[in-house]
């Protein structure tokens, strides 16, 4: 099932294992293809604990990772983040210089 292999590619990244570039450009991939909607976007922030930063970690490392499809993938669920006012907050609380690097890479509006 997608949504286990999504939690166990997580529960990985979030115990700090090196993930390959081609690990992480499938994680994002399987996250973006799972969280396509306000409700499954929660369920995603839940699955990421808040004493281990949320997804701020996540979102941080990929919107600077070397493999632009990675790049790409964080910025496109960073938009989905933001596009629900229920899952917003989860971004405001990153480093605002994230979105400034978006923001001038024109990911973001």
């Amino acid at each position: 099932e997608a949504g286990e292999g999504l939690r166990l590619s997580l529960r990985r990244a979030a115990l700090g294992a090196t993930l390959t570039k081609e690990a992480t450009e499938h994680l994002f991939s399987s996250i973006l293809h799972v969280c396509e909607s306000e409700g499954s976007l929660q369920i995603f922030l839940n699955l990421l604990p808040e004493e281990s930063g949320g997804v701020g970690p996540l979102l941080g490392a990929a919107l600077l990772h070397e493999h632009a499809p990675v790049r790409d993938g964080a910025a496109e669920l960073l938009r989905r983040l933001q596009s629900y006012s229920s899952t917003a907050a989860a971004v405001e609380s990153m480093n605002p210089l994230f979105s400034q690097l978006l923001q001038r890479s024109g990911d973001v509006p």
